[in-house]
């Protein structure tokens, strides 16, 4: 076995000796030798995972090329990191954009030296853009909205939930509260409880009066984890901030373009850019728009201009070409047939007894598995190593669990073994 050794030190020396700057573009090889364990990173001069760490899970070895046993290995399937639809780039290399920033291309802090016409964070190609993006989806209607932008959608959300709380409480003469309440349906997104925690203006309060004037209410539209689409509970449609980051063909049907008073979206679930921390917002009241603003210039000093331009040529590459005979554009399309097939697949091996309730979605970014009663389905799933989130991290109980549709295929279709292995009667299970 020593020239298997000989062979991949070689290659990987040979691949070292190229890359000897971080001028990306032009220092991937021709075939990638990591794949499909792994994939190489210029950067590093090695194999990695999708993090920059060791290989995909299950795999291990230097060129990434070992699959270790898909029973007994450690599979992590609660991330959401969305590789489903990066994979569209890694297949696609031609219309994948591979852009670098010039250092001195708007190096100053990307803010406003007049407080009051504080800017929206957005390049004005890409605010064109996204624009367009919505009109040919037919997600959104982003005519009479302002814009403004984030590092990725969960700023955007804490912004809001900043400004949106100042400007009720602002507004309120007669028995005000020191505090408005943040109403999320269950299950949630198990990130909102430590957003709110970090507003002083608002609490999280599960039980509050949607009726109430001094309620808000975070909407994910479809909803994180269970891919249900949702309406609000709380009246006034003002106070309601919907994140729809899953509003997206590959992700659920889109019935309507909506046009609702606050619409957050981001990159990370859309173009699978996670990793650049960008999103959107879109504000029907100005007013808003401009504390929104604000409370981003507070907590970042303006976004990253590098973030924006791979945005930009991401979008760009993905509206530059003609949509399928399905209507769809081929990035979304792709994505979506692609998670189309993995609940089919996983539908196929999900027959335990002890596994009641499939999701009724046909596609998604997630599974949202009910086990019988009285069964901890995170330790259930753990019998063959594979970690799930448990559902009382989404305010949900233990007798639920959500499953990460979004992994690498090479680390789902160690998902969907492990899952057949669950329902197929180990005798040591």
């Amino acid at each position: 076995m020593w020239f298997i050794g000989v062979r991949v030190g070689v290659t990987l020396l040979a691949l070292v000796v190229t890359c000897s700057s971080t001028d990306i573009c032009g220092l991937y090889p021709p075939e990638d030798p990591c794949r499909p364990g792994g994939l190489w990173d210029p950067v590093t001069r090695r194999c990695s995972g999708y993090m920059a760490l060791g290989c995909f899970q299950c795999y291990s070895g230097p060129l990434c090329q070992t699959q270790e046993d898909p029973l007994q290995c450690q599979l992590r399937a609660t991330a959401g990191n969305p590789m489903v639809v990066a994979e569209y780039w890694l297949n696609h290399s031609k219309q994948e954009p591979c852009d670098t920033t010039p250092a001195y291309y708007r190096p100053a802090y990307q803010r406003s030296a007049d407080a009051s016409s504080l800017p929206t964070f957005i390049l004005p190609p890409l605010e064109e853009v996204i624009r367009e993006l919505h009109a040919v989806t037919h997600n959104a209607k982003t005519d009479g909205h302002v814009m403004v932008g984030g590092m990725g959608a969960t700023m955007v959300i804490h912004a809001t939930i900043i400004a949106l709380s100042e400007q009720i409480l602002q507004n309120c003469t007669v028995n005000c509260p020191s505090k408005v309440d943040v109403l999320v349906q269950s299950p949630y997104y198990s990130g909102y409880p430590s957003i709110v925690g970090l507003v002083g203006t608002a609490q999280w309060n599960s039980t509050a009066d949607p009726a109430s004037p001094y309620t808000i209410e975070i909407l994910t539209d479809p909803n994180n984890p269970n891919g249900e689409r949702r309406s609000p509970r709380v009246q006034d449609p003002s106070h309601v901030i919907r994140d729809m980051v899953y509003y997206w063909p590959m992700y659920t049907t889109l019935n309507e373009s909506l046009s609702e008073p606050i619409m957050v979206f981001s990159s990370s679930k859309h173009e699978g850019l996670a990793g650049s921390r960008f999103g959107w917002g879109l504000f029907r009241d100005a007013g808003l728009a401009h504390k929104v603003s604000a409370a981003v210039d507070t907590l970042v000093l303006g976004l990253s201009v590098d973030a924006e331009l791979r945005v930009l040529s991401s979008l760009q590459a993905i509206l530059s070409e003609v949509p399928s005979p399905s209507g769809l554009l081929p990035f979304h399309e792709f994505s979506q047939q692609l998670l189309l097939q993995r609940f089919k697949q996983l539908a196929a091996v999900l027959t335990c007894a002890t596994l009641t309730n499939w999701p009724s979605s046909s596609h998604g970014a997630y599974a949202w598995v009910k086990c019988a009663e009285g069964t901890d389905c995170r330790e259930l799933f753990l019998k063959v190593n594979l970690y799930t989130l448990s559902g009382q991290e989404f305010g949900a109980t233990s007798q639920y669990a959500r499953l990460d549709m979004l992994l690498p295929s090479i680390e789902f279709s160690v998902l969907v073994k492990k899952v057949e292995a669950l329902c197929g009667g180990r005798k040591d299970l």
